[in-house]
Order: C-alpha cells, then structure tokens, then sequence
C-alpha cells in the first residue's frame, strides 16, 4: 500500500513537471528513483541472504519515495491552504489514482504470486518457467512505458481534440512493436533462455513468441490510461484497471492448461481495459468540446 501511494506522488509530480515542460527537472526524479533503486539492488545483492523479508521491502519501497529529496528544489506551485476547493478536489484525484496504482502493481510485479496461486496444482518447473518468461519479456516493452508515463499525459494533454488520433497512432505502433518483438523472442528465446539460466529452465518457440505478445496489451491499457488522465477522468483511469485486474486474474483462474490461460489473462483483460479507458476518454473530450472547456475542466 505505501509503494502505491509513493509511485502515484511521483507521477503526480512527473506529470507537473511535464505539463509544465520542466524536462530537465523531470529527469532528475527519473534519475534518482533509478540510481536508488540500482544501490539498493547491490546492497542486496551482496548482504541479502543477511536481511529480513521485511528488510528486503523497505529497500523495494524506498525508490518510489525518492522523489520526496527533491521537492524542496522542485518549488511547485499548489493551491492556497485557503482554497479548500482545490485542496479537496487535488487530494480526490490523487487517491484515485494511487488506488489504480495499487491495481497497477498487482498487474505487473503482482502476476507471479497470481501464477503462484492459479498454478498450485501444476508442474513447479512450468510455473518458475513462466514467470520467469513473463519477468524477462515484459521489461522492453513496460520499463519505457512506466517511466514516462507522466509525460506522455501531459503531451496528450497539450494535443487537446488531437489526442484521441495520436492515441490510435500511438496503438497502431504499440501493436506493430509487440508483434515484432514476439516474434524475435520466438526466434531467439529457447537457446538465450538455455544460454543463461541453464537446462533447468525450457520453453518452446510458441510460449515465448504468446507470452511477449500477450504483454502489448498491458502497454496499450497504459497508453489509453494516459489519455484518461490527460482528459481529466481520473474515474475512468481507476475503473479500467479495476476491469483490467477483475477479467485477468479471473482468466487465471480458467480450466484451461497453464500456458494459454496465461496468455489469455495477460492479453484479454489489460486490452478490456484499454477499451473502457479510450472510450470513456473519447466521451470526455468531445463532451468538453461541445461545451467549449479545455481539456481536463470538465467534472
């Protein structure tokens, strides 16, 4: 629950300094949550077999709360104490979004302990098998994504009525990608899988190729999520991953062998989503046009 809250501050400052085009500032919150994490992940890997499970979680949460070193340079502009309006309706949508953060992270670091759950009566080699496959084929489609997520809300934000045909262009591209780099993990997965983790871990051609592929679908929810926010729906934002979270890890859940269900949980439920978002952002912004607002003013 804190690691939600602190990973939606440091979107809710990652989106102000970029709608106020601060990139270099930006850069820097990007910059230290990195270098924090990457010193705690040595710090473990050196003393973690010495460390307590609730050691190990505090190093996993403090950098998300990173950002907090920075705000006294950051000098951000918020509403007057005296404005309990702004206050009030700020503070609503910061926990809306904190709480689609928590869904957020049962979708991404959370599928292993599903997988774990779903797959009890199944092979223990094919389960540690696939969320291995997951860990490493989800990364160079999700990392870039996650990161700059801020930023893509406020680029949507500065598009206005343009935002929904760069969203589609956006997905177009996504999917074009995904297909792509399924289809090299197809090609070149099994023996790098052999190369680096030896015999004990083995997968096919097909379960590599689906799995990469199932992951262009959690890219597209955090895409359309994006144009969500940047439409002022916060609601919507917090709905879709609600849905998203709901249909996947019920599909986990399936009487069907462990590899398709997986793929079918982690490409369904996320693309379910991703349709909810765009098309309550879409309602959004064409209700906001034929009022005359700005994007995000309407309630």
């Amino acid at each position: 629950v804190p690691a939600g809250f602190f990973i939606a501050g440091e979107m809710l400052i990652c989106g102000l300094l970029a709608g106020m085009g601060r990139m270099q500032e930006f850069a820097y919150v990007l910059i230290l949550e990195a270098s924090t994490r990457f010193l705690l992940f040595v710090v473990a890997a050196v003393w973690g077999s010495q460390m307590t499970v609730s050691v190990l979680f505090v190093f996993a949460v403090v950098p998300f709360a990173a950002w907090l070193l920075l705000l006294p340079r950051l000098r951000l502009r918020l509403p007057r104490w005296s404005d309990s309006g702004a206050w009030r309706s700020q503070s609503l949508r910061f926990m809306t979004v904190g709480m689609a953060t928590l869904l957020t992270g049962v979708l991404t670091t959370g599928i292993p302990v599903v997988i774990s759950v779903a797959g009890r009566h199944d092979d223990p080699a094919a389960v540690g098998t696939l969320i291995l496959l997951i860990t490493i084929t989800r990364a160079p489609l999700m990392m870039p994504l996650a990161s700059f997520q801020s930023a893509l809300v406020g680029h949507f934000v500065r598009l206005g009525k343009r935002m929904i045909s760069r969203l589609m262009a956006a997905i177009v591209g996504t999917l074009a990608l995904g297909v792509v780099v399924a289809g090299l993990a197809g090609w070149l997965g099994p023996e790098l899988l052999g190369l680096l983790f030896g015999e004990t871990y083995g997968a096919s051609a097909r379960t590599f190729f689906w799995i990469t592929l199932s992951a262009v679908g959690l890219a597209v929810q955090t895409e359309t999520g994006a144009t969500a926010l940047a439409s002022g729906s916060q609601r919507a934002y917090l709905a879709s991953w609600a849905v998203t979270a709901a249909i996947t890890i019920g599909l986990f859940f399936t009487p069907i062998e462990l590899i398709a269900r997986t793929a079918l949980a982690l490409g369904i439920g996320p693309l379910i989503g991703a349709i909810l978002a765009g098309v309550w952002a879409f309602a959004r912004i064409r209700s906001a046009s034929d009022d005359g607002l700005p994007q995000g003013a309407a309630r």
